[in-house]
């Protein structure tokens, strides 16, 4: 292979000499690294970091850019996890700061985001936003701020500590993928009984319920009146702000239930579902491809 190489750089010399008479020295222009923009507005006040960057990170599929009172999360498709940013109120005897949110429900509908490239090569994450950000972002009843702006910054990226911690699906055989998440418990008065709520920035949710004791490995046929090891799918309605639960059935694959330390352990699981609207029986919302990995915690 050297052999090779030195037969290339050779002739390539040759041709030089052959073409002029001259000594001459080749240049190349020094690379000027690209210059990162980033501003927003909160209500109409507005804001220009001034700290060095890069102002990104990326941990696996998941994109995250931070500067200083402002957060955005995204996937590296373009959908929206969440959008934060921080407003310091003044006051007679101090200061506090609150946090103010986009919607974690329909994220697309009630905020607008659009990440406009995305350079794996040279780390590069281009985008813009627009829309409401909440001090309580799953009911919208509370006090909002109105944030606008855009970003053309760096990344770094960042190993996971638990790898491929995700949730991904096809929803009518279109990819869905988790950017969102929160937990509830206690169905049937038993606080062992988990459900995984899990959203994208689309109008579908899909749930994952489980028992922290019980769940072992194994598969398990459901059907929506189960109370653990099933899966449920609802649609949000943007005029009530609420979800319709269809009735869901189908199979979940436990096929690992890894144990970390101390109560943490990792679940995965892949599963197929059904889910028919209660109101209406031709609304069909077909599950397919679902994977599963997630950290839990049983009480000790």
């Amino acid at each position: 292979m050297r052999q090779i190489i030195s037969f290339f750089i050779g002739f390539f010399l040759l041709v030089l000499t052959a073409c002029s008479s001259d000594d001459a020295e080749v240049m190349q222009d020094p690379v000027v690294p690209q210059a990162q923009t980033i501003s927003f507005f909160i209500n109409e006040d507005a804001h220009n970091p001034s700290q060095d960057g890069p102002y990104g990170s990326k941990t696996e599929d998941m994109i995250l850019i931070s500067a200083e009172n402002l957060k955005i999360a995204f996937n590296k498709w373009g959908a929206l996890s969440f959008v934060q940013v921080a407003v310091t109120e003044h006051f007679p005897n101090g200061a506090r700061v609150k946090n103010f949110y986009s919607s974690t429900n329909y994220s697309a509908y009630n905020f607008t985001f659009h990440m406009d490239a995305l350079d794996e090569v040279n780390k590069r994450v281009k985008g813009s936003f627009a829309g409401f950000a909440y001090f309580d972002p799953v009911t919208l009843t509370l006090e909002s701020k109105f944030i606008s702006g855009s970003f053309d910054v760096n990344y770094i990226d960042v190993v996971a500590p638990i790898k491929y911690v995700r949730h991904d699906a096809k929803i009518n055989n279109v990819d869905w993928h988790q950017t969102n998440r929160y937990f509830t418990n206690g169905a049937a008065n038993d606080n062992n009984n988990v459900v995984m709520h899990d959203v994208s920035d689309n109008e579908f949710q899909i749930m994952v319920h489980y028992n922290l004791q019980t769940t072992q490995v194994g598969t398990y046929d459901f059907v929506d009146s189960d109370v653990s090891n099933k899966i449920q799918v609802a649609k949000y309605d943007s005029q009530t702000k609420t979800y319709t639960n269809y009735a869901t059935s189908g199979k979940l694959k436990i096929t690992q239930k890894e144990f970390v330390q101390g109560n943490t352990y990792i679940i995965s699981a892949t599963y197929t579902a059904t889910g028919v609207n209660p109101n209406n029986s031709s609304d069909v919302i077909a599950v397919t491809d679902g994977t599963i990995k997630y950290v839990t915690f049983s009480h000790p």
